[in-house]
């Protein structure tokens, strides 16, 4: 009589799609930088976001506490998390400060990438229109 292991499952998943552009927006003295949810994730949710935004030096781009996508709430401290809403909401002022310094003019570039459990997406392109400073 053959002996069998313990039944075990596996759920398939790969990395999500990559996003496709961010948008850009002005609120006040805030700039708004929106996405749509991946096209697909590829067989497990997405647990985080990943939002760049590009300094004056095209070859840096970082992210901005006003743009965590991991589940952290955000500076003003209520519960509007990035993740839930697929937005965030940048002051101008922190982007014409180190390490962003950005000066009038200047377009707001910025990426999103999406991670489920298998790791993260392809980053989103670059936005090459929209707000400027």
């Amino acid at each position: 009589m053959a002996v069998y292991s313990e039944v075990g499952y596996v759920t398939p998943s790969q990395v999500p799609d990559a996003l496709a552009a961010v948008t850009r927006a002005i609120d006040n003295d805030f700039v708004v930088i929106a996405w749509a949810a991946t096209p697909d994730a590829r067989g497990a949710p997405v647990t985080a976001y990943r939002i760049l935004i590009q300094s004056s030096d095209p070859t840096a781009s970082y992210e901005n506490d006003w743009c965590l996508g991991d589940g952290t709430p955000h500076p003003a401290g209520d519960d509007n998390l990035v993740m839930d809403h697929l937005y965030c909401e940048v002051p101008m002022a922190d982007l014409r400060a180190a390490p962003y310094e950005l000066v009038q003019g200047d377009l707001v570039v910025a990426t999103v990438a999406a991670a489920n459990a298998r790791g993260w997406s392809a980053a989103s392109p670059p936005n090459e229109a929209g707000v400027t400073v």
